[in-house]
């Protein structure tokens, strides 16, 4: 008897996975527990072990395909067991029905009628009406309006609001060969914005359209968080075998800051603010495809050697693609340090739905004043990306006031709780 092999739901927020690799071909005797494929979710590449023995018989999902979860991918059986062409035609058709809906795009559409307008130019709608349209992003202009005279009511935004998310992105529109412009540069190579560095650009794209950001910078002198560092390089890497380093030391500072500014700590999950009682601390790290950003969980209670640790053991799986979907989910806050490239500050994107995302550029020696005194002193520029949704300024300052703070001070660590 033949047995659909279905793409697999690896999370709660996966709606979508794509093929990496098929591991074994059609004609393969599979046994239970064995690996068939690779899927890379929006966070990491898994395994997918088959959950019966038997023959694989048919694949109808190739490499490179994004496929919903709980379609068919292929078919499992026995030596006399054959899909049919009517059950292939059917594990294909949500496929059929994408495609149909892209090539949707290339007729042309129906101009929205435009709103009324009252006297002096003013669209006629309520002030709800208003204020949902703000919120979901819609142009009152080209909403039409059911109310008395052609004013536009709140359902009349909600309508519009459905029939935009029902609206296939311009993006998924037919692509046609661009004209030959004379003049214009040759290209070298044609690189297709696929898997990992796609789900980036559309989870980065969101962000940056959707969370209105504040960046703050400051300078911190990283003097004092120089002397406990060295004080501590030999004896953490003889005792547990890893280097401290600078990035430990803030995610500490950071860790605790978030304790004493929770704000900072949350993300905006519909119409609500979550404020969280765990502070787990996502790192961006780069990988050869992309960037991905595992979770230090609990963060504010480990010791600096702890992060060393972690971090340590995090980063190495990270570029060994041997991530799990448990370390790379559950981040309340995220950290990304550049410093290494000698960048000396940046304004990273915030990780939606989280608040904020904290910036670390290079340490560099800089001419300061200190009590009247030109000085040398080793400088840090962090800088803080927050959603002016969930933090106002005043809060952020005050957040990478503490940070500051810590580092300048980093012996208060050790006795902060």
């Amino acid at each position: 008897m033949l047995k659909e092999v279905i793409m697999p739901q690896l999370g709660l927020t996966m709606t979508t996975g794509t093929i990496q690799k098929w591991l074994k071909k059609e004609g393969d005797q599979l046994e239970k527990g064995e690996p068939i494929l690779e899927v890379m979710t929006d966070k990491v590449t898994m395994e997918v072990e088959s959950f019966d023995s038997g023959i694989l018989k048919k694949i109808v999902a190739r490499e490179g395909e994004e496929i919903p979860v709980t379609q068919v991918i292929a078919y499992i059986g026995d030596e006399k067991d054959e899909p049919s062409p009517e059950l292939i035609a059917r594990a294909t058709e949500a496929k059929a029905a994408l495609a149909s809906e892209a090539a949707a795009v290339a007729e042309p559409q129906k101009e929205p009628a435009l709103a009324e307008e009252e006297e002096g130019g003013r669209i006629k709608a309520s002030p709800l009406a208003r204020r949902l349209a703000q919120e979901k992003g819609l142009d009152l202009r080209l909403i039409k309006g059911s109310g008395p005279g052609g004013r536009i009511t709140k359902e009349d935004v909600l309508k519009a609001a459905e029939e935009k998310e029902r609206r296939p992105a311009p993006a998924e529109a037919a692509r046609v060969a661009a004209p030959q412009i004379a003049g214009a540069p040759q290209v070298a190579e044609v690189i297709p914005l696929t898997g990992l560095r796609k789900i980036i650009a559309e989870r980065l794209s969101e962000s940056f359209r959707n969370a209105p950001h504040i960046v703050i910078t400051m300078q911190v002198d990283m003097t004092q968080a120089q002397v406990l560092r060295d004080s501590l390089l030999f004896l953490v890497e003889e005792k547990w075998g890893v280097r401290l380093s600078y990035t430990d030391i803030i995610l500490k500072a950071t860790a605790l800051a978030l304790k004493e500014y929770p704000g900072l700590n949350s993300s905006l999950v519909g119409e609500e603010i979550k404020i969280y009682q765990d502070i787990n601390i996502g790192l961006a790290v780069a990988i050869p495809d992309g960037l991905i950003v595992p979770t230090i969980f609990g963060t504010d209670g480990l010791s600096l050697s702890e992060i060393a640790r972690k971090r340590e053991e995090l980063v190495k799986k990270a570029r060994e693609g041997s991530l799990s979907l448990d370390e790379v989910g559950g981040g309340t806050f995220t950290m990304s340090n550049l410093g290494m490239y000698g960048v000396e500050s940046f304004s990273a994107i915030i990780n939606p739905p989280q608040a904020a995302i904290l910036a670390v550029g290079a340490i560099e020696e800089k001419a300061v004043v200190r009590e009247g005194q030109i000085v040398i002193r080793p400088q840090l520029t962090l800088s803080l990306s927050a959603d002016h949704r969930m933090v106002d300024g005043a809060l952020a300052a005050q957040f990478l006031a503490r940070v500051r703070e810590l580092l300048e001070s980093p012996y208060l660590m050790l006795i902060s709780g």
